[in-house]
């Protein structure tokens, strides 16, 4: 999917082909029904089919918006330095690709963590909005007409039409160009060629750096962070059911309501999280910026008096640093791995600890489970998305350029093979804490207990692997001494590059005085 070009774009064709695939699925269905829809074998072959075609417009679309997220980055970055080159009276030189790959290396934790908070939101918003209008058109809770699956799927193909119309016309192309060169010897394949010798010669070397060595750590994290055994996940609502009245009609509309509101309250705390972080880092940024513009303003100023000149360690000092803020007014908004793997194990853990009260609560006969799992099923599933989101922020600040849809599969795919590892194991846990089998509608025994308290401890051993994963691009600081020759604007490559560094400032402080 990296690799596939058309007109210098890429993702928006396997975007409308998944579209086109699921248009066709859903009109052969509504045809045939209900020879289709009834038949268990032909029913799971178009099931299989919809789910990949699915994948084919969830995967790129989450690659468009990490690629808009380093756009952001990109454009602020570039508005700030060129504005402060051309106070300066500075002109630049040409990028190189290494000039290019360390602009990279500082790209906003913050920044992308919000825009991909959002997007989570967004999604789990159009879910909240399914869920209402499902539990009051089928025929469960529903004094209606039901809507029978061929009406589904009709809406289902109508959907993607309109979202074919929104790709071809309402997108703009900057969210799928591809700006490398057509040169078949600098083109995206024949980077790919080049990737992958490197990858062999650094598997029998000692100094060269295999590409997607630090992302494949965070996939093994992400791996044995969610196989974990974790007693909620897995017997919660066989427990929810069997303590509610799950009987009344009402009653399990407000629970599946409010199950999917708490889809949309995790995303939506991570993402206010991320907004203040990236306010903050925004903030010290601008202020280093402004710190050297004014170091540079003041050497100008006291150019004819040598003896009131600015030192070196002035010219350190005054790196942006020296201004009011302090150090811990940006501490707690800081955005790094320790930070948001903590976030996300403290979250999860909240969440079984909350399902615990509700769990202890048979001691008390006057405990009324059916408000209770009503806010359980909320700040539970709000915990578990805001882990969620917090992983897949780590995943997008840790993949490859150039390779996102390719990490963004890796992803999908450690995640749902933890399934398979988690179940059996918290199943052995279960058996040997007295829980009984767990699933979706057996007995949860007296013994449920030691299992969340278990899981509790459990979510919290991934912080002793944090030291040793790749370091976030945000934890490097902007080291403006470093930024000489950069270019951050990958549309126009003839733009001035950033030569704003400590050596400008002790030009401008040797400068002979003026007669």
């Amino acid at each position: 999917m990296d690799m596939f070009r058309v007109r210098g774009e890429r993702y928006r064709v396997s975007i409308i082909a998944g579209c086109v695939v699921n248009i066709i699925i859903s009109f052969v269905t509504y045809a045939k029904y209900p020879a289709v829809g009834d038949n268990f074998y032909s029913g799971v072959i178009m099931y299989w089919l919809q789910q990949v075609s699915v994948m084919f417009i969830y995967i790129p679309m989450n690659v468009v918006v990490i690629r808009y997220a380093n756009r952001c980055f990109y454009n602020s970055l570039s508005y700030e330095y060129d504005r402060l080159n051309e106070q300066l009276g500075h002109k630049g030189t040409e990028k190189t690709a290494d000039e290019r790959q360390q602009i990279r290396n500082v790209e906003s934790t913050a920044r992308v963590g919000n825009i991909m908070a959002q997007t989570m939101l967004c999604r789990s918003m159009g879910s909240f909005v399914y869920s209402i209008f499902h539990i009051h058109t089928t025929g469960t809770t529903s004094v209606k007409t039901p809507i029978t699956l061929r009406w589904w799927v009709c809406m289902g193909a109508i959907g993607s039409c309109v979202l074919i119309l929104q790709i071809l016309f309402l997108m703009k192309r900057k969210y799928f160009a591809d700006y490398n060169a057509n040169d078949s010897k600098k083109s995206l394949c024949a980077q790919f060629v080049r990737d992958v010798i490197k990858v062999k010669r650094a598997s029998l070397g000692r100094t060269h750096k295999p590409i997607g060595s630090n992302y494949l750590f965070i996939i093994l994290f992400i791996f044995f962070f969610y196989s974990i055994p974790d007693g909620m996940t897995n017997c919660r609502y066989s427990f929810h059911m069997t303590k509610a009245d799950s009987t009344k009609k009402h009653w399990m509309r407000a629970y599946t309501i409010l199950a999917s509101l708490g889809t949309v309250l995790g995303p939506f705390c991570y993402a206010l999280w991320m907004t203040l972080a990236y306010m903050f880092e925004n903030r010290r940024h601008r202020r280093r910026l402004q710190g050297m513009l004014n170091t540079v303003q003041r050497l100008k100023r006291n150019n004819e008096d040598d003896e009131n000149s600015a030192s070196d360690d002035d010219i350190d000092h005054e790196d942006g640093l020296r201004l009011v803020d302090k150090p811990y007014f940006y501490s707690p908004w800081q955005a790094g791995t320790t930070v948001i793997t903590f976030a996300g194990c403290a979250s999860w853990a909240f969440g079984i600890f909350f399902h615990l009260i509700g769990v202890m609560g048979r001691y008390n006969p006057n405990f009324n489970y059916n408000v209770f799992i009503l806010f359980d099923v909320v700040v539970t599933n709000a915990c578990y998305y805001f882990t969620i989101v917090s992983s897949i922020a780590l995943v997008v600040i840790h993949c490859p350029f150039n390779y996102e849809a390719s990490a963004f599969t890796l992803y999908s795919a450690a995640f749902a093979g933890t399934g398979s590892v988690t179940y059996p194991l918290t199943s052995s846990l279960a058996s040997s804490l007295g829980v009984g089998s767990i699933g979706w509608y057996s007995s949860v025994g007296k013994g449920y207990w030691k299992l969340l308290l278990i899981s509790i401890f459990f979510r919290f051993i991934p912080m002793l692997f944090v030291p040793g994963l790749p370091k976030c691009r945000a934890d490097v600081r902007m080291n403006v001494e470093n930024m000489e020759g950069w270019v951050v604007n990958e549309e126009n490559q003839s733009r001035p590059a950033i030569v704003c560094t400590r050596d400008v400032i002790l030009e401008e402080r040797e400068k002979p005085r003026e007669v």
